[in-house]
């Protein structure tokens, strides 16, 4: 695989658009596409800025390393919302396309266990942020105290941490700002696991 097309998928997966990788290294967004398009190539002092925000080591940004279309596998991606929040309420799931993971993700998962979503809100700020692409795996539904799940309580889908208490579930937040919230199993009639969170792509804002 080409840096070109590397530097284009990483940013992509980030959640990135040209203005906003721009922005964040100090170029130009022409800068940017031209990489993409394979027309120059990133200037030496910008491969570590490129390395911290697109998760790519740096000898690959150089050309001296290759990545392989083997480093990543395709999971179904659904057009659904799991709010970062208070709860996102999704009418219906469907298949949308597919989100490119990288394998190491799936190291102790089964591939058709495994789909991706979007999280919605800052509840989990800084960890990451509202629109980050979520990969969940359905195999994994028995909470582990301190672990990342996806849960439909209500009708809605939520990403939280879960602990287990004596008389129910904790769900926290990463964000300060939210509170954490505990429900006895009389309330949890319906809450549901969906599945563990096991990668996560990062968006980063530039207020």
């Amino acid at each position: 695989m080409y840096v070109s097309q590397i530097l284009k998928k990483k940013r992509v997966e980030k959640g990135l658009t040209q203005q906003d990788l721009a922005d964040a290294i100090g170029v130009s967004a022409v800068a940017v596409s031209k990489w993409e398009l394979g027309q120059s190539k990133p200037r030496k002092k910008f491969h570590e800025k490129l390395s911290e925000i697109l998760g790519v080591n740096e000898k690959v940004i150089s050309g001296s390393e290759k990545i392989t279309k083997s480093d990543y596998v395709e999971i179904p991606y659904y057009n659904v919302k799991a709010a970062a929040g208070h709860g996102y309420e999704n009418d219906e799931l469907y298949d949308r396309e597919v989100e490119l993971v990288p394998i190491e993700a799936l190291k102790y998962a089964q591939k058709s266990s495994v789909f991706c979503i979007k999280a919605s809100g800052d509840s989990m700020v800084p960890v990451f942020f509202d629109g980050a692409k979520l990969a969940i795996d359905s195999s994994k539904t028995i909470v582990k105290d301190g672990d990342l799940y996806v849960v439909s309580y209500d009708g809605c889908l939520r990403v939280k941490v879960l602990f287990k208490t004596l008389n129910g579930i904790r769900l926290c937040s990463y964000n300060s700002m939210f509170k954490d919230e505990e429900y006895t199993h009389e309330e949890l009639t319906t809450f549901r696991v969906i599945g563990k969170v096991i990668w996560y792509s990062q968006v980063i804002k530039n207020d």
